[in-house]
Protein backbone atom coordinates (compact mmCIF):
# COMPACT_ATOMS: atom_id res chain seq x y z
CA UNK A 1 0.00 0.00 0.00
CA UNK A 2 2.64 2.12 0.77
CA UNK A 3 4.19 1.73 -2.06
CA UNK A 4 1.37 2.49 -4.26
CA UNK A 5 1.06 5.87 -2.30
CA UNK A 6 4.54 7.09 -2.66
CA UNK A 7 4.42 5.65 -6.44
CA UNK A 8 1.51 8.56 -6.57
CA UNK A 9 3.14 10.98 -4.96
CA UNK A 10 6.03 10.76 -7.22
CA UNK A 11 3.99 10.91 -10.48
CA UNK A 12 4.06 14.25 -12.28
CA UNK A 13 0.52 14.40 -13.20
CA UNK A 14 -0.91 14.03 -9.79
CA UNK A 15 0.88 17.67 -8.85
CA UNK A 16 -1.18 19.22 -12.28
CA UNK A 17 -4.29 17.45 -10.97
CA UNK A 18 -3.79 19.25 -7.08
CA UNK A 19 -2.69 22.52 -8.98
CA UNK A 20 -6.07 22.57 -11.13
CA UNK A 21 -7.88 21.95 -8.26
CA UNK A 22 -6.45 24.61 -6.06
CA UNK A 23 -6.94 26.94 -8.77
CA UNK A 24 -10.66 26.02 -9.33
CA UNK A 25 -11.17 26.69 -5.24
CA UNK A 26 -9.28 30.41 -5.76
CA UNK A 27 -11.33 31.31 -8.48
CA UNK A 28 -14.96 30.34 -6.87
CA UNK A 29 -13.52 32.23 -3.51
CA UNK A 30 -12.65 35.34 -5.57
CA UNK A 31 -15.82 34.86 -7.59
CA UNK A 32 -18.44 34.59 -4.24
CA UNK A 33 -16.05 37.62 -2.53
CA UNK A 34 -16.57 39.90 -5.74
CA UNK A 35 -19.78 38.95 -7.36
CA UNK A 36 -22.03 36.96 -4.42
CA UNK A 37 -25.13 35.44 -5.16
CA UNK A 38 -28.03 38.25 -3.91
CA UNK A 39 -31.74 38.66 -4.06
CA UNK A 40 -33.92 41.79 -5.50
CA UNK A 41 -37.31 42.80 -5.95
CA UNK A 42 -38.77 44.02 -9.26
CA UNK A 43 -41.90 44.97 -10.34
CA UNK A 44 -42.16 43.05 -13.36
CA UNK A 45 -45.23 43.99 -15.91
CA UNK A 46 -48.50 41.26 -15.96
CA UNK A 47 -49.72 40.35 -19.70
CA UNK A 48 -53.58 39.61 -19.86
CA UNK A 49 -53.88 36.65 -22.82
CA UNK A 50 -56.93 35.72 -24.67
CA UNK A 51 -58.95 38.34 -22.92
CA UNK A 52 -61.32 37.93 -25.98
CA UNK A 53 -62.44 34.95 -25.30
CA UNK A 54 -65.08 35.58 -22.79
CA UNK A 55 -67.49 37.49 -24.99
CA UNK A 56 -67.79 34.89 -27.21
CA UNK A 57 -70.18 33.40 -24.87
CA UNK A 58 -71.72 36.54 -23.97
CA UNK A 59 -69.40 37.08 -20.88
CA UNK A 60 -68.95 40.38 -19.83
CA UNK A 61 -66.34 41.13 -17.06
CA UNK A 62 -68.05 42.44 -14.33
CA UNK A 63 -64.84 42.65 -12.29
CA UNK A 64 -64.23 45.34 -10.42
CA UNK A 65 -60.72 47.01 -12.15
CA UNK A 66 -59.13 47.70 -8.73
CA UNK A 67 -58.70 44.09 -8.46
CA UNK A 68 -56.30 43.85 -11.70
CA UNK A 69 -52.99 44.27 -11.01
CA UNK A 70 -50.85 46.26 -14.07
CA UNK A 71 -47.45 44.93 -12.25
CA UNK A 72 -46.57 41.59 -10.38
CA UNK A 73 -43.88 41.84 -7.26
CA UNK A 74 -41.36 39.76 -7.76
CA UNK A 75 -38.19 38.33 -5.58
CA UNK A 76 -35.21 37.05 -7.88
CA UNK A 77 -31.69 35.30 -7.04
CA UNK A 78 -28.56 35.75 -8.83
CA UNK A 79 -25.33 36.45 -9.20
CA UNK A 80 -24.92 39.81 -8.08
CA UNK A 81 -23.27 41.11 -11.74
CA UNK A 82 -26.46 39.60 -13.46
CA UNK A 83 -29.59 40.49 -10.84
CA UNK A 84 -27.96 44.33 -10.89
CA UNK A 85 -27.98 44.90 -14.57
CA UNK A 86 -31.30 43.25 -15.33
CA UNK A 87 -34.75 45.41 -15.82
CA UNK A 88 -38.36 44.49 -15.78
CA UNK A 89 -38.64 44.46 -18.95
CA UNK A 90 -36.69 40.89 -19.66
CA UNK A 91 -39.16 39.30 -17.25
CA UNK A 92 -42.35 38.17 -18.40
CA UNK A 93 -45.53 37.09 -16.32
CA UNK A 94 -49.73 36.22 -17.64
CA UNK A 95 -52.99 35.69 -16.55
CA UNK A 96 -54.95 33.56 -19.39
CA UNK A 97 -58.88 34.10 -20.05
CA UNK A 98 -58.84 31.32 -22.61
CA UNK A 99 -60.86 29.20 -20.35
CA UNK A 100 -63.75 31.45 -18.97
CA UNK A 101 -66.94 30.14 -20.75
CA UNK A 102 -69.39 30.51 -18.05
CA UNK A 103 -71.10 33.21 -15.91
CA UNK A 104 -70.21 33.77 -11.90
CA UNK A 105 -66.44 33.92 -10.23
CA UNK A 106 -63.52 32.46 -11.82
CA UNK A 107 -59.84 32.24 -9.74
CA UNK A 108 -57.55 32.90 -12.57
CA UNK A 109 -53.86 31.55 -11.67
CA UNK A 110 -51.24 34.06 -12.55
CA UNK A 111 -48.13 31.93 -14.27
CA UNK A 112 -44.59 32.36 -12.72
CA UNK A 113 -42.08 35.14 -13.82
CA UNK A 114 -39.61 34.11 -15.86
CA UNK A 115 -36.73 35.59 -17.58
CA UNK A 116 -34.52 35.46 -21.02
CA UNK A 117 -31.58 35.55 -18.76
CA UNK A 118 -29.50 32.85 -17.71
CA UNK A 119 -28.43 32.76 -14.42
CA UNK A 120 -31.58 34.15 -13.04
CA UNK A 121 -34.16 32.52 -10.28
CA UNK A 122 -37.64 33.25 -8.83
CA UNK A 123 -37.32 33.21 -5.09
CA UNK A 124 -41.07 34.19 -5.02
CA UNK A 125 -44.06 36.70 -6.36
CA UNK A 126 -47.12 37.99 -5.38
CA UNK A 127 -50.28 37.93 -5.80
CA UNK A 128 -50.63 34.39 -7.79
CA UNK A 129 -54.39 34.63 -8.69
CA UNK A 130 -56.76 37.13 -9.44
CA UNK A 131 -60.62 36.55 -8.70
CA UNK A 132 -62.82 37.56 -11.33
CA UNK A 133 -66.58 38.03 -12.22
CA UNK A 134 -68.33 37.38 -15.20
CA UNK A 135 -71.84 37.81 -15.88
CA UNK A 136 -74.08 38.27 -18.71
CA UNK A 137 -76.53 40.63 -19.58
CA UNK A 138 -80.53 40.44 -19.69
CA UNK A 139 -83.66 42.89 -19.49
CA UNK A 140 -87.29 42.43 -17.71
CA UNK A 141 -89.92 44.87 -17.14
CA UNK A 142 -90.83 46.17 -13.87
CA UNK A 143 -93.90 47.58 -12.34
CA UNK A 144 -93.62 51.31 -11.36
CA UNK A 145 -95.51 51.95 -8.25
CA UNK A 146 -96.54 55.16 -6.53
CA UNK A 147 -95.37 55.48 -3.16
CA UNK A 148 -97.14 58.45 -1.04
CA UNK A 149 -98.23 59.02 2.44
CA UNK A 150 -101.59 60.92 3.59
CA UNK A 151 -99.74 63.78 5.13
CA UNK A 152 -99.00 65.38 1.81
CA UNK A 153 -102.80 66.07 1.69
CA UNK A 154 -104.48 69.16 2.68
CA UNK A 155 -107.07 68.21 5.50
CA UNK A 156 -109.79 67.54 3.82
CA UNK A 157 -108.45 66.26 0.63
CA UNK A 158 -107.37 62.41 -0.63
CA UNK A 159 -106.34 61.04 -3.31
CA UNK A 160 -108.74 59.41 -6.03
CA UNK A 161 -106.72 58.05 -8.54
CA UNK A 162 -103.01 57.95 -9.99
CA UNK A 163 -101.45 57.10 -13.38
CA UNK A 164 -98.13 56.74 -14.42
CA UNK A 165 -96.25 56.80 -17.78
CA UNK A 166 -94.73 54.49 -18.45
CA UNK A 167 -96.80 52.36 -16.31
CA UNK A 168 -93.69 49.59 -16.38
CA UNK A 169 -90.35 50.10 -17.20
CA UNK A 170 -87.71 48.28 -19.36
CA UNK A 171 -84.96 47.74 -17.52
CA UNK A 172 -81.23 45.98 -18.88
CA UNK A 173 -78.16 45.27 -17.59
CA UNK A 174 -75.89 42.82 -15.33
CA UNK A 175 -78.33 39.67 -14.83
CA UNK A 176 -76.86 39.48 -10.98
CA UNK A 177 -78.51 42.64 -10.62
CA UNK A 178 -81.31 43.17 -12.64
CA UNK A 179 -82.88 39.68 -11.55
CA UNK A 180 -82.63 40.87 -8.09
CA UNK A 181 -84.67 43.93 -9.14
CA UNK A 182 -88.60 43.80 -7.69
CA UNK A 183 -90.10 47.14 -8.83
CA UNK A 184 -89.51 50.59 -9.82
CA UNK A 185 -91.19 53.00 -7.20
CA UNK A 186 -91.53 56.94 -6.91
CA UNK A 187 -92.25 58.80 -4.13
CA UNK A 188 -94.96 61.72 -4.01
CA UNK A 189 -93.02 63.27 -1.30
CA UNK A 190 -90.20 64.13 -3.20
CA UNK A 191 -92.23 66.76 -4.99
CA UNK A 192 -94.97 67.45 -2.10
CA UNK A 193 -94.09 68.64 1.54
CA UNK A 194 -96.74 67.84 4.32
CA UNK A 195 -100.49 69.56 3.97
CA UNK A 196 -99.16 70.94 -0.08
CA UNK A 197 -101.46 68.35 -1.81
CA UNK A 198 -104.89 70.09 -2.56
CA UNK A 199 -105.95 69.92 -6.30
CA UNK A 200 -105.09 67.33 -9.43
CA UNK A 201 -101.53 67.92 -10.68
CA UNK A 202 -99.48 66.10 -13.19
CA UNK A 203 -95.19 66.19 -11.63
CA UNK A 204 -92.14 64.21 -13.51
CA UNK A 205 -90.51 62.17 -10.73
CA UNK A 206 -86.70 60.18 -10.66
CA UNK A 207 -87.61 56.42 -10.39
CA UNK A 208 -85.82 53.79 -7.35
CA UNK A 209 -85.05 51.04 -8.02
CA UNK A 210 -86.11 48.42 -5.26
CA UNK A 211 -84.47 44.67 -4.80
CA UNK A 212 -86.37 41.73 -3.78
CA UNK A 213 -84.92 42.40 -0.12
CA UNK A 214 -86.97 45.73 -0.13
CA UNK A 215 -83.26 47.62 -0.50
CA UNK A 216 -82.84 51.01 -2.53
CA UNK A 217 -80.54 50.42 -5.08
CA UNK A 218 -80.71 53.35 -7.27
CA UNK A 219 -77.42 53.95 -7.32
CA UNK A 220 -76.31 50.61 -9.49
CA UNK A 221 -78.83 52.18 -12.58
CA UNK A 222 -79.37 55.35 -14.61
CA UNK A 223 -82.18 57.07 -13.18
CA UNK A 224 -85.28 57.35 -15.09
CA UNK A 225 -88.33 60.09 -15.22
CA UNK A 226 -91.90 58.87 -14.63
CA UNK A 227 -94.59 61.29 -15.39
CA UNK A 228 -97.43 60.96 -12.72
CA UNK A 229 -101.05 62.22 -13.32
CA UNK A 230 -102.86 62.40 -9.60
CA UNK A 231 -106.31 63.38 -9.14
CA UNK A 232 -107.24 64.77 -6.24
CA UNK A 233 -110.67 65.14 -4.63
CA UNK A 234 -112.32 67.02 -1.44
CA UNK A 235 -114.17 65.35 0.82
CA UNK A 236 -117.13 67.70 1.46
CA UNK A 237 -119.65 66.97 4.48
CA UNK A 238 -123.17 67.28 4.36
CA UNK A 239 -125.15 69.37 6.21
CA UNK A 240 -128.65 70.20 8.11
CA UNK A 241 -130.34 71.95 10.69
CA UNK A 242 -133.44 70.53 13.34
CA UNK A 243 -136.22 71.90 14.28
CA UNK A 244 -138.54 71.72 17.34
CA UNK A 245 -137.55 69.48 20.44
CA UNK A 246 -138.54 65.81 21.02
CA UNK A 247 -141.02 64.52 22.87
CA UNK A 248 -141.37 64.75 26.67
CA UNK A 249 -139.14 62.30 28.15
CA UNK A 250 -137.14 61.76 24.89
CA UNK A 251 -134.01 63.19 23.77
CA UNK A 252 -132.10 63.48 20.53
CA UNK A 253 -129.60 60.66 20.02
CA UNK A 254 -127.46 59.41 16.97
CA UNK A 255 -127.80 60.75 13.49
CA UNK A 256 -126.93 58.25 10.40
CA UNK A 257 -126.70 59.63 6.82
CA UNK A 258 -127.13 57.24 3.83
CA UNK A 259 -123.86 59.09 2.69
CA UNK A 260 -122.29 62.06 5.02
CA UNK A 261 -119.48 63.00 2.64
CA UNK A 262 -119.26 63.98 -0.90
CA UNK A 263 -116.31 63.72 -2.92
CA UNK A 264 -116.28 66.77 -5.05
CA UNK A 265 -112.92 67.36 -8.12
CA UNK A 266 -112.51 70.23 -9.43
CA UNK A 267 -109.80 73.27 -9.41
CA UNK A 268 -108.29 74.19 -6.39
CA UNK A 269 -109.49 77.47 -6.03
CA UNK A 270 -112.98 76.22 -6.21
CA UNK A 271 -112.68 73.59 -4.19
CA UNK A 272 -110.73 75.37 -1.46
CA UNK A 273 -114.19 77.75 -0.63
CA UNK A 274 -116.44 74.99 -0.34
CA UNK A 275 -116.63 73.77 2.96
CA UNK A 276 -119.78 72.20 3.29
CA UNK A 277 -123.33 71.43 1.33
CA UNK A 278 -126.69 72.07 2.88
CA UNK A 279 -129.29 69.53 2.44
CA UNK A 280 -132.02 71.01 4.67
CA UNK A 281 -134.30 71.34 7.49
CA UNK A 282 -135.58 68.00 9.62
CA UNK A 283 -138.49 68.78 12.05
CA UNK A 284 -138.01 66.59 15.14
CA UNK A 285 -141.10 68.26 17.17
CA UNK A 286 -142.57 66.35 20.09
CA UNK A 287 -141.04 63.01 18.31
CA UNK A 288 -140.30 59.54 19.37
CA UNK A 289 -138.17 56.76 17.62
CA UNK A 290 -136.79 57.21 14.65
CA UNK A 291 -137.63 60.49 12.23
CA UNK A 292 -136.13 60.10 8.61
CA UNK A 293 -136.03 62.43 6.14
CA UNK A 294 -135.66 62.34 2.51
CA UNK A 295 -133.33 65.06 0.44
CA UNK A 296 -132.65 65.31 -2.97
CA UNK A 297 -129.47 66.65 -3.70
CA UNK A 298 -129.10 70.36 -4.51
CA UNK A 299 -127.27 71.49 -7.37
CA UNK A 300 -122.82 71.42 -6.46
CA UNK A 301 -121.17 74.05 -6.29
CA UNK A 302 -120.26 75.70 -9.96
CA UNK A 303 -116.96 74.69 -11.19
CA UNK A 304 -117.24 71.07 -9.37
CA UNK A 305 -118.12 67.63 -10.29
CA UNK A 306 -119.34 64.94 -7.98
CA UNK A 307 -116.66 61.66 -8.08
CA UNK A 308 -117.29 58.38 -8.05
CA UNK A 309 -120.59 56.76 -7.44
CA UNK A 310 -123.42 59.25 -8.67
CA UNK A 311 -126.33 60.01 -5.98
CA UNK A 312 -129.36 61.95 -6.45
CA UNK A 313 -130.40 61.82 -2.92
CA UNK A 314 -129.57 61.50 1.02
CA UNK A 315 -131.59 59.85 3.29
CA UNK A 316 -130.78 61.43 7.14
CA UNK A 317 -132.30 59.42 10.16
CA UNK A 318 -132.35 60.98 13.18
CA UNK A 319 -133.09 58.56 16.61
CA UNK A 320 -134.98 59.92 19.00
CA UNK A 321 -134.63 58.04 22.16
CA UNK A 322 -136.03 57.78 25.67
CA UNK A 323 -134.30 58.76 28.92
CA UNK A 324 -134.10 55.63 30.87
CA UNK A 325 -133.51 54.94 34.87
CA UNK A 326 -131.34 53.24 37.10
CA UNK A 327 -131.51 52.71 41.47
CA UNK A 328 -128.63 53.64 43.41
CA UNK A 329 -127.75 52.95 46.84
CA UNK A 330 -126.82 55.86 48.62
CA UNK A 331 -124.59 55.12 51.63
CA UNK A 332 -123.92 57.58 54.39
CA UNK A 333 -120.12 57.10 53.95
CA UNK A 334 -120.15 58.28 50.51
CA UNK A 335 -122.76 61.48 51.46
CA UNK A 336 -120.88 64.99 50.73
CA UNK A 337 -121.74 66.50 54.30
CA UNK A 338 -120.76 70.44 52.89
CA UNK A 339 -120.38 73.07 55.73
CA UNK A 340 -120.36 69.88 58.62
CA UNK A 341 -118.48 71.34 61.62
CA UNK A 342 -117.53 68.08 63.18
CA UNK A 343 -115.25 69.98 66.13
CA UNK A 344 -118.52 72.12 67.27
CA UNK A 345 -121.63 70.32 66.56
CA UNK A 346 -122.72 66.25 66.81
CA UNK A 347 -125.22 65.53 63.45
CA UNK A 348 -127.33 62.52 63.25
CA UNK A 349 -128.13 61.82 59.62
CA UNK A 350 -130.99 59.87 58.37
CA UNK A 351 -131.93 57.61 56.72
CA UNK A 352 -128.13 55.56 57.01
CA UNK A 353 -129.03 54.02 53.68
CA UNK A 354 -131.05 54.94 50.77
CA UNK A 355 -132.41 54.15 47.16
CA UNK A 356 -132.31 56.57 44.56
CA UNK A 357 -133.39 56.93 41.36
CA UNK A 358 -131.46 58.76 38.60
CA UNK A 359 -132.76 59.44 34.88
CA UNK A 360 -130.47 59.73 31.59
CA UNK A 361 -129.31 58.50 28.35
CA UNK A 362 -128.86 54.98 28.08
CA UNK A 363 -125.05 55.34 27.30
CA UNK A 364 -125.01 57.58 30.84
CA UNK A 365 -126.01 55.05 33.08
CA UNK A 366 -124.36 52.27 31.77
CA UNK A 367 -121.27 54.75 33.20
CA UNK A 368 -122.93 54.49 36.75
CA UNK A 369 -121.24 51.59 38.78
CA UNK A 370 -122.51 53.32 41.54
CA UNK A 371 -123.46 56.34 43.30
CA UNK A 372 -119.93 57.83 43.91
CA UNK A 373 -119.61 59.44 40.82
CA UNK A 374 -122.54 61.70 41.69
CA UNK A 375 -121.06 63.05 44.15
CA UNK A 376 -124.59 63.13 46.35
CA UNK A 377 -124.19 65.98 48.74
CA UNK A 378 -126.42 67.21 52.14
CA UNK A 379 -125.77 71.35 52.53
CA UNK A 380 -125.10 71.43 56.32
CA UNK A 381 -123.92 74.98 56.75
CA UNK A 382 -124.84 77.72 58.73
CA UNK A 383 -126.66 74.64 60.65
CA UNK A 384 -126.60 75.34 64.93
CA UNK A 385 -128.02 72.92 67.13
CA UNK A 386 -132.09 71.86 66.13
CA UNK A 387 -133.45 69.92 63.70
CA UNK A 388 -133.39 70.30 59.92
CA UNK A 389 -134.66 68.94 56.67
CA UNK A 390 -132.67 68.66 53.79
CA UNK A 391 -133.06 67.96 49.96
CA UNK A 392 -129.88 65.64 48.35
CA UNK A 393 -128.00 67.42 45.54
CA UNK A 394 -125.59 65.47 42.89
CA UNK A 395 -123.25 67.17 41.11
CA UNK A 396 -123.63 65.27 37.48
CA UNK A 397 -125.19 67.43 35.21
CA UNK A 398 -125.15 64.33 32.75
CA UNK A 399 -128.03 62.58 34.93
CA UNK A 400 -130.96 64.17 37.31
CA UNK A 401 -132.72 62.81 40.10
CA UNK A 402 -136.35 61.55 39.94
CA UNK A 403 -138.12 62.79 42.49
CA UNK A 404 -136.76 64.59 46.00
CA UNK A 405 -134.68 62.57 48.55
CA UNK A 406 -134.71 64.14 51.93
CA UNK A 407 -132.56 63.92 54.67
CA UNK A 408 -133.08 64.68 58.68
CA UNK A 409 -130.80 66.33 60.45
CA UNK A 410 -130.67 66.30 64.25
CA UNK A 411 -127.93 69.03 65.46
CA UNK A 412 -126.98 68.54 69.11
CA UNK A 413 -123.93 70.91 70.98
CA UNK A 414 -120.55 68.08 70.98
CA UNK A 415 -119.94 66.75 74.33
CA UNK A 416 -116.79 67.09 75.78
CA UNK A 417 -115.21 64.05 77.03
Amino acid sequence: MKEKIQKILNHKGFYMIISIIGSVLVWLFVLNYSNPIITRTLEVPLTYLHQEIPPTFDLIDSTSKSLYPDTLTVIVKGRQDIINNLVASEMSSSIDFSNVNSAGTTVLKISEPSSNRMGVSVENFYPKEVECTFDTTTEKYLNVNVDYDESILKAGYKIVNIEVEPASLPISGLASLVDELEYVKVNLADTFSEGQLDGSKKVSLICRYIDKSNNDITHKFDTERIDVQIEVAKEVPLDYSLTGTPANDYYMGNVTFSTSKLLLTGTTDVLNKVSSIYLGEIDISNSKGTVTKNFTLPSLPEGTILYGEQISSVSINVNILPYLTKELTVNIDNLNKYGMKSDLYSYDITPITRQITVRGTADELQELNDSTSLAPTINLENMTIGEYHVVLSISDTNVTLVGQYVYRIVVSEKKVD
